[in-house]
């Protein structure tokens, strides 16, 4: 047996399998038997007509087809065992290039091969998050809020109170909505902002709150807001939405003082003080593991990016296939599907499978 091997550009191997004379001749004798023995042969009893007359029969092509089958069953596993190649999965016999002598053309998939670069000489700066006193009052102030006391009032709504209500929303017009940014006897409580904050961060858009003022419980009120072409929420960009709000309650809500009675209501502290310095370890532990996570991955991500990584297609086809039921899996929980998911997403078929290679190209990296 003479094997010659040629390594193609997508990390397979071409191997080019002649084999001895005898073998096909074997081969094809023991498929005229096996033949024979499921075949109704006039004038002779099953498996037992000569091999002429069972060529004559079937025809050379039904023989020679079987013989094939066998020879490379029989013998596929010494070709690769002789190769010394690390096959992905199965080859393929993609070509029977000649019958004398017999020689088959092979393509086995390789599996995927890493080459790492320079990878001892990468040099990452190490540098945590400082934490500093405006994180940790944020922290206080956070703690200060849960545990403030709130009381329900008769008065309207006035700025630093909170506002229980009922929301519902709808379009302005004719121009479609995501659903998502709509709401339906949507029940939420709000703090009413001061007009010296910042309210770029204001749900459901910046200087909602603001609408409330005055109003007490029963009360509604609709109002439109027409969000700019520059918004965050892409979404929502050049969108007018009209706004129906019910009051269901106004409260106040007390702060406690912090001090160190404070400290021991909320966690088992015996002043203010330590309950400061807790916090500020707490933080800095915190800090240093989501840094940690992220200086991992970016020295991975370094590694990676300075690696020659090889793999065959059906990797890829198996990745893209695996990544694809996953996505249908969890979509099936939402009880959506692809058509309906790709409506949402506003893609069409192109740009959904090239979503799907480029991550499931991703993932093997």
């Amino acid at each position: 047996m003479k094997i010659d091997k040629e390594q193609l550009e997508d990390h397979q191997v071409k191997l080019v399998v002649e084999f001895d004379s005898e073998i096909l001749e074997s081969a094809k004798r023991k498929a005229a038997r096996n033949i024979a023995k499921k075949t109704k042969i006039p004038g002779f009893r099953p498996g037992k007509a000569p091999y002429g007359v069972i060529l004559k029969h079937v025809g050379e092509a039904t023989i020679l087809d079987d013989a094939l089958e066998d020879i490379v069953n029989q013998k596929y596993p010494e070709i690769i065992e002789k190769t010394e190649i690390k096959p992905y999965g199965a080859g393929t016999l993609e070509n029977v290039s000649s019958l004398d002598p017999l020689t088959l053309e092979f393509i086995v998939p390789l599996d995927a091969e890493v080459t790492l670069g320079d990878y001892k000489s990468l040099r990452i700066a190490f540098e945590p998050k400082e934490i500093t006193d405006d994180d940790i009052e944020e922290t206080i102030q956070t703690l200060q809020q849960q545990n403030a006391i709130v009381e329900t009032v008769d008065h309207e709504a006035r700025i630093d109170n909170l506002a229980r209500i009922t929301l519902s929303s709808k379009p302005v017009g004719d121009e479609p909505i995501d659903d998502q940014y709509l709401y339906k006897d949507y029940q939420t409580t709000l703090l009413i902002h001061n007009e010296e904050e910042d309210p770029s961060q204001e749900w459901p858009f910046p200087g909602f709150s603001a609408n409330l003022l005055g109003l007490s419980a029963g009360e509604e009120k609709t109002f439109t807001h027409k969000f700019d072409d520059e918004y965050r929420i892409e979404g929502l960009q050049g969108k007018e939405i009209s706004y129906s709000v019910k009051i269901e309650a106004i409260q106040t809500q007390t702060l406690p003082e912090l001090n160190d009675e404070f400290a021991q209501t909320v966690g088992d502290f015996e002043t203010f003080d330590k309950l400061r310095e807790n916090i500020k370890n707490n933080l800095i532990a915190q800090a240093d593991q989501e840094y940690l996570r992220g200086y991992d991955q970016s020295i991975l991500d370094t590694i990676i990016a300075d690696a020659d990584i090889k793999y065959p297609p059906q990797m890829l086809e198996r990745e893209i296939e695996d990544y694809k039921k996953g996505l249908e899996r969890s979509l099936s929980q939402q009880g959506l599907n692809f058509d309906i998911y790709k409506k949402i997403r506003e893609i069409d078929d192109e740009s959904f499978n090239k979503e799907i290679k480029e991550a499931s190209e991703k993932r093997l990296q």
